[in-house]
């Protein structure tokens, strides 16, 4: 602009539009969800029984995880109990799931919360042993290829699932693929 010696737009809001419809329509912000669910201090389930020779019959996945066992969080109860009580003070709504509620399935049921907190172990396994046809429920030749099937978070029952493999379904172990 010649007689303010400003650019236009400094002086003016200016948008682009892209669609004549975009002219009439109300454009509404965005609802800000104040929902928080918040993970932690999961029960991993018996992890005694996974040195010595029994890991030698796991797969790469589970010796990755596992190794000497899997060790507890409980600084991480402490962890999601301080952050509801900060939340729930400023008037968000939380859901905890501690212990045996810490499950995958659990996460997978959240719908868009505002928060998702998961305090618990996470892992990444370098590359898939070739002696395993399965690394965390996937085709090996595609975990090879996919860091997403070789990395991911540890949850309640993972522990016990590795070493008994129990029954199909969610073992507790969320990879970044399933996530």
């Amino acid at each position: 602009n010649p007689s303010s010696k400003k650019y236009l737009i400094e002086q003016y809001s200016i948008g682009l539009v892209s669609n004549t419809r975009e002219l009439v329509t109300v454009a509404q912000a965005p609802q800000v969800s104040h929902s928080a669910a918040l993970f932690g201090n999961p029960e991993f389930g018996s992890t005694s029984q996974s040195t010595g020779s029994k890991t030698r019959g796991m797969n790469n996945l589970a010796r990755g995880i596992i190794g000497q066992g899997i060790s507890p969080l409980p600084g991480t109860l402490g962890e999601v109990t301080n952050l509801d009580s900060f939340l729930k003070e400023n008037k968000w709504q939380t859901q905890t799931f501690l212990g045996s509620a810490a499950t995958e399935q659990a996460i997978k049921q959240q719908n868009n919360p505002g928060i998702l907190h998961i305090a618990t172990h996470g892992f990444f396994v370098e590359t898939a042993d070739e002696k395993d046809a399965v690394v965390a429920g996937g085709d090996l030749n595609q975990s090879e290829h996919n860091p997403l099937l070789r990395s991911g978070l540890v949850l309640a029952g993972a522990g016990k699932y590795l070493v008994d493999k129990g029954p199909a379904g969610e073992d507790g172990v969320l990879t970044a693929y399933e996530a």
